[in-house]
């Protein structure tokens, strides 16, 4: 997931206040505050009472303290729903003039906002420069903060100018004849940093010389689990050799790892050896006819893991001649008898129809169809030229007709029939061991 800040809240205070209250924007599930505030006078403490949030709002690093200038920092992550509109209380040691912000950041690791790379520095100068940061974790943007006070110019306002990469969410000034306090936050959200990075520091620029104070906070972007699919289900005879197909992508990192264990076995049969189970195109032999189930489970370099499954189906070969229902009113078409076209789904000789069978349908049983392409080859006909008949093949699963296919007009003359399903009959096929085939004629 990207950072980005969703809302800025200037504190900008034109009169000197022991405590001054700031409401929280409206936030989502997972945003995260940072709070920035400062004084244009040294030796003053900051005291933050969130009233009610989730988590308590906590300082970053020490205050940043000196003669004429003083800034904190604050952060809370994980915020709900429910922490919007509620009120954060900013007290001060004395009664004094505050600036600063509070932002909403979206996209933040919810484990902590803030890492170890918070920084600061203090002085007098015109370009004050935040801190360098060493990054020590995959993927860490930063947000730099510089405070500012006072100036030596008369009235005291302060400009303060970031670099051309840095984007500005606040730039709060308060402004007297003897202090000022202005405030900078910006951040570098395009830039994400690894482990063997170093990142310059940033530079303000301000139109004067005056005491600041510079802070660079690190962040880490929340992380979005793999994405991963097991494949796509099969049916093989029992005995052969099953290929899985796994995939496994992660767009905010690396992959760690994979591993495919088994969910679901036929009842009384011991789960068969996974051949080179660690990566994403392992194989196993079913030995025992039945449906087995796998998983396939991810992890990324930040330990998400996502799973997916997959559902093979060992078949039988053994004609299935228990599957005609019914055979009144139905002869051979051709050389194959009727039960010895069952074993062979997708090449097999049907019926004609010697008489007007509209009660009495032919329903055979197929063996389990592969999912994701299937062709069921056939031979129909009536048993004389006239009256001709209408031929309707229903393909269902259970009780549901997953597709049907028309014939009319059909005489004397075999017709040679080729179903090529499509690829939304396919996808409806949960379950190939309850597929069958019925077949209607009428006149």
């Amino acid at each position: 997931m990207s950072l980005s800040v969703v809302s800025v809240v200037e504190i900008n205070e034109s009169s000197s206040a022991a405590t001054r209250d700031v409401v929280v924007p409206t936030v989502q599930d997972g945003d995260a505050l940072v709070l920035v505030v400062g004084t244009a006078s040294g030796g003053i403490t900051f005291t933050v009472t969130d009233n009610g949030l989730t988590a308590p709002l906590a300082a970053v690093d020490t205050i940043a303290t000196q003669s004429g200038a003083c800034s904190q920092v604050f952060t809370v992550a994980d915020l709900v729903v429910a922490d919007s509109g509620k009120t954060v209380s900013i007290g001060t040691s004395s009664t004094l003039k505050v600036s600063g912000g509070l932002m909403v950041i979206r996209g933040a690791d919810t484990d902590g906002i803030v890492d170890t790379f918070a920084k600061k520095t203090a002085g007098a100068t015109t370009t004050p420069s935040t801190p360098t940061l060493v990054a020590t974790a995959n993927a860490v943007s930063a947000i730099y903060v510089t405070h500012q006070a006072r100036g030596a110019v008369t009235p005291n306002i302060t400009t303060l100018t970031p670099d051309a990469s840095v984007t500005a969410d606040i730039e709060a000034f308060t402004s007297g004849t003897t202090s000022l306090s202005a405030c900078f936050v910006g951040h570098d959200f395009g830039t994400e940093w690894n482990t063997a990075d170093t990142i310059g520091a940033e530079t303000i620029t301000s139109d004067q010389s005056a005491l600041y104070s510079a802070w660079t906070i690190s962040l880490k972007p929340s992380n979005l689990a793999p994405e991963v699919s097991a494949g796509t289900n099969q049916a093989v005879p029992a005995g052969t050799e099953v290929a899985l197909e796994g995939t496994a992508t992660d767009t905010d990192g690396t992959i760690a790892s994979v591993a495919w264990s088994f969910t679901s076995v036929p009842p009384g049969v011991t789960p068969p050896a996974i051949t080179d189970d660690d990566t994403l195109n392992p194989t196993f032999t079913p030995v025992t006819a039945g449906t087995y189930v796998l998983e396939l489970e991810a992890t990324d370099n930040d330990a998400a893991v996502s799973t997916d499954t997959v559902t093979v189906w060992a078949t039988t070969t053994t004609a299935l001649a228990e599957s005609v229902s019914s055979a009144g009113g139905w002869t051979v078409s051709g050389e194959a008898d009727i039960p010895a076209a069952l074993s062979d789904s997708s090449d097999t000789s049907f019926a004609q129809s010697s008489e007007d069978p509209v009660s009495d349908p032919l329903v055979l049983a197929l063996q389990p169809m592969p999912v994701g392409a299937k062709t069921l080859n056939y031979r129909l006909g009536m048993a004389a030229a006239s009256p001709t008949g209408t031929f309707v093949l229903a393909l269902k699963q259970g009780a549901t007709t997953i597709a049907t296919r028309t014939h009319t007009d059909v005489d004397d003359t075999i017709v040679a029939g080729e179903w090529v399903l499509t690829s939304g009959e396919n996808a409806l096929i949960t379950d190939p061991t309850a597929l069958t085939l019925t077949v209607t004629a009428s006149v």
